[in-house]
């Protein structure tokens, strides 16, 4: 059984990013006798619509698993010897618990540019596809510039 962890990450307009996660652990067990089939489980844990701020970290955890594991304990060098070393030795059955957890810390890829290369970039795209200049808007948000100009116009 393979341990796995699948994340889903979506940015948001406010620079959030979300984390969509999905934990899953499993685990063998076959019970002692003859021919006995093994016991496989499985645990899942999915978390939605977690929001982190770009750097912080989200912690996922409290997924425990339990596997057995065969310990062959006994006298030292007598135990290894063949056809006489089970005398000397014994298998026991050790459960052993591990838990897991894993942090996550976002960061977003900007490939080397500075930030106000991709805001300009932003800017252009955003202008070049409505006609709407987002770099005036944001120094004249009342458009007060076109008013003068319309006002000049009537004189």
């Amino acid at each position: 059984m393979i341990d796995s962890l699948e994340i889903t990450p979506h940015v948001y307009a406010d620079g959030s990013i979300g984390l969509d996660t999905t934990v899953a652990l499993g685990a063998k067990n076959t019970p002692d006798g003859v021919l006995q089939t093994p016991i496989i489980s499985r645990k899942e844990i999915t978390n939605k619509g977690s929001r982190i701020r770009e750097g912080e970290s989200l912690i996922v955890g409290g997924i425990r698993k339990t596997e057995d594991y065969a310990v062959i304990r006994g006298v030292p060098l007598l135990k290894d010897l063949p056809l006489v070393g089970f005398l000397f030795s014994g298998e026991d059955v050790e459960p052993r618990a591990v838990e897991t957890v894993f942090i996550l810390t976002s960061t977003i890829s900007s490939g080397g540019r500075t930030k106000q290369d991709l805001m300009r970039d932003i800017q252009r795209k955003h202008e070049a596809s409505s006609g709407f200049e987002l770099g005036s808007f944001m120094s004249d948000p009342l458009d007060f510039k076109a008013r003068e100009k319309a006002g000049n116009m009537k004189h």
